[in-house]
């Protein structure tokens, strides 16, 4: 499977029109749980950077140091707690407005047990999410070069579902504090480490 690329905030492949195809940001205030989410993972071999088709990068869309409300400079596998979460992409325009979830949302991933920001932009989640269909894509890794294939074979392996209405995914959105997180990385030394739960 093609992993899902996020788009970066300078020189982006047709920005404005996607921007304009987005629907209105889903507003979420007390915790929420969506079901049949198309969660996919991206790190740092296949992620893009200042345009779609240049990879192998940590660069963010909404970067803290650029203003907006969000935890790191560059993509970033926490510890996967509340105070230390992971970078998490999705779809929103270049301001990090009409999104699907807006810059500095926090999730809760059950399937990992681990909390994840909102800090990047993804070009396959934009076009999900016109159609209304929920899809994250979550990093994993460290923030510079990994051996592509084990990389590549641990992202499909956690891959949820698939694109369109096929989501299988749960995540809980405005999650509590509190909720059990387990701190194991999710790729570390060239190994998919990932502790995996009921979704």
């Amino acid at each position: 499977m093609k992993h899902t690329l996020s788009k970066k905030s300078a020189a982006r492949v047709a920005a404005a029109a996607l921007a304009a195809l987005l629907l209105p940001a889903a507003s979420f205030g007390a915790s929420q749980t969506i079901t049949k989410v198309y969660i996919t993972w991206y790190g740092f071999n296949d992620n893009s950077c200042t345009v779609e088709s240049q990879h192998d990068c940590n660069t963010i869309a909404y970067p803290k140091n650029g203003g907006f409300p969000t935890k790191h400079n560059i993509a970033t596998e926490g510890k996967g707690t509340y105070t230390d979460p992971i970078t998490f992409a999705t779809a929103a325009n270049d301001a990090g407005g009409a999104a699907e979830f807006k810059p500095g949302t926090i999730l809760y991933i059950p399937l990992v047990r681990k909390y994840f920001v909102m800090e990047d932009q993804c070009a396959e989640c934009i076009a999900d999410w016109k159609k209304k269909h929920y899809h994250v894509d979550l990093w994993m890794g460290p923030s510079f070069e990994q051996n592509a294939g084990p990389l590549n074979a641990c992202e499909d392996k956690l891959t949820q579902g698939d694109s369109g209405s096929s989501g299988a995914g749960t995540i809980i959105v405005n999650p509590a504090k509190d909720l059990p997180v387990d701190t194991t990385p999710l790729y570390l030394n060239g190994k998919c480490t990932t502790h995996v739960y009921k979704n």
